[in-house]
């Protein structure tokens, strides 16, 4: 009972992740379009007991109602394969001109690519899935 236990809490925690991730590319769909520059563009290596991850770092500059800004979030869900993330870079070269989307509301808040990634779409259902199963295994069987 109690390693079902730990189970269901595992779960709620990585369901309570995936659902904040949906709902922040969710909000991003309402941020305002304004046009940007790229500053810089890297690859970003992220290194833990799993191996290595990666990341795009694109670094770029906008402005809202005259005032400039600068931010590096490409996106506001993981983006871990090494291919997307070269083919991401390629396109984000040093000097482009670019769509960049902003919080209307806090304009230093700002993605390149808005809304929900697939892969968190797919992680919530099956992680409901499995706490489904947990529950209905702890409590009814």
């Amino acid at each position: 009972m109690f390693g079902k236990m730990i189970m269901v809490l595992f779960g709620l925690g990585f369901l309570g992740f995936a659902v904040y991730l949906v709902y922040r590319g969710t909000i991003t769909r309402r941020f305002q379009k304004t046009e940007g520059k790229v500053i810089s563009s890297e690859l970003k290596r992220n290194y833990d007991d799993d191996g290595v991850s990666y990341e795009p770092l694109v670094h770029y500059e906008y402005s809202v109602e005259g005032k400039a800004y600068q931010n590096s979030v490409y996106s506001t869900a993981p983006i871990d394969r090494l291919k997307k993330v070269q083919r991401i870079l390629s396109y984000y070269e040093p000097g482009k001109i670019i769509t960049v989307f902003y919080n209307p509301g806090k304009p230093e808040d700002s993605v390149l690519q808005v809304g929900i990634s697939t892969g968190n779409m797919i992680g919530i259902i099956v992680i409901s899935s499995l706490l489904f199963y947990a529950l209905v295994e702890m409590f009814f069987l």
